[in-house]
């Protein structure tokens, strides 16, 4: 066999890999959810094990705080946005009515001000009415989510009682002087996903917890469910940080004190920036360098893909196929790789 041979048929294997990926693509993304719900339940069985309980006794522990884990998502936190979502779709058009009313009493104060009666009437009944009902329809859908979410558990359970055979079954497909490369690759993966999860957990805890206390303190309306509503948005990295800030204004407006959102927009705000500019860098031990557009691209490509789960895993399957390809093709196949310090030049945090 020729060299120009051997490279038509490395092609065509790529080629049908990738299409084999894309026809079992929800296998896949089966498989990969259940891979990282075996890292969070890792987490508290290696803390256990490191304090002298038994392999199973930690596996166990680990498996029954990942599925109550999982029951407070579906039974708590779900119904919660979805209720969320629901009274600000329902409480939309009177929130058009009054502030119509409020806008007419500053144009008699304030005569230049335009007359938008006409832009009342055609926003109160589809424009950002129809977005809530938009964003309602789709939290809706994720009860259908339910059977894969079991599935992937019951998956993950498998994957952590045994991961080193799991580990040799893959390896063993390989050729053998690939196999101690394609293993180092492997554990690059898997450290840089729990620096990811170890990340996202701390932002959610933060976020939420600041923006219920500030929204308590202020006697903002819908406080806890504008809390929820964050803590779930944050798992969407970039378009998350945006999505809250519809509740907030809405509610805000339409509050006892209309002029609280002056406080709160920027009170949530500030969070943001705290967060993601200070908290989350200084958590992060391993540089993921992924660009923000990166981010972004990822996951319009993963919900085109994969749907509304897709959205969420939109970052770990981007962490993953990075060091792929930064190992596998820059380092291995180039001959080099350069390293993006995009986490820290990222956060000014981080320079000084």
């Amino acid at each position: 066999m020729t060299a120009f041979s051997g490279q038509i048929l490395r092609v065509l294997a790529i080629i049908g890999l990738v299409l084999a990926l894309w026809y079992f693509r929800t296998t896949v993304m089966l498989l990969f959810l259940a891979m990282l719900l075996a890292m969070v339940m890792a987490i508290p069985a290696q803390f256990l094990q490191g304090r002298g309980a038994s392999r199973w006794l930690s596996l166990i522990v680990g498996v029954f705080l990942c599925f109550l884990g999982l029951l407070v998502v579906f039974a708590a936190v779900v119904p919660a946005v979805v209720e969320s979502a629901s009274q600000i779709a329902n409480r939309y058009g009177d929130a058009v009515t009054v502030l119509a009313g409020r806008y007419d009493s500053w144009r008699t104060e304030f005569p230049f001000l335009p007359d938008i009666a006409g832009l009342q009437t055609t926003f109160a009944a589809g424009g950002a009415g129809g977005f809530m009902q938009d964003i309602l329809g789709r939290l809706q859908n994720l009860g259908s989510s339910i059977g894969k979410a079991i599935l992937a558990f019951v998956l993950a359970i498998f994957f952590l009682a045994t991961p080193n055979e799991y580990r040799s079954v893959i390896l063993a497909l390989l050729p053998e002087a690939n196999r101690e490369r394609i293993g180092s690759v492997i554990d690059m993966i898997v450290r840089e996903l729990r620096a990811w999860l170890r990340t996202l957990s701390l932002s959610i805890a933060v976020t939420v917890g600041l923006v219920f206390v500030s929204f308590e303190l202020l006697e903002f309306p819908f406080a806890f469910e504008i809390a929820i509503f964050v803590g779930v948005a944050t798992v969407i990295p970039t378009i998350g940080v945006i999505l809250p800030i519809i509740p907030i204004v809405v509610f805000g407006l339409t509050a006892a004190d209309p002029w609280i959102i002056l406080v709160a927009l920027p009170i949530y705000l500030l969070i943001q920036f705290v967060e993601g500019n200070f908290i989350t860098p200084a958590m992060m031990k391993a540089n993921l360098s992924i660009l923000p557009a990166g981010i972004l691209i990822s996951q319009i490509i993963a919900a085109q893909i994969f749907g509304i789960i897709g959205v969420f895993l939109a970052v770990p399957m981007l962490v993953t196929l990075t060091v792929l390809v930064r190992e596998l093709y820059c380092r291995d196949l180039l001959g080099g790789v350069v390293e993006l310090q995009v986490a820290v030049e990222a956060s000014p945090a981080a320079q000084s």
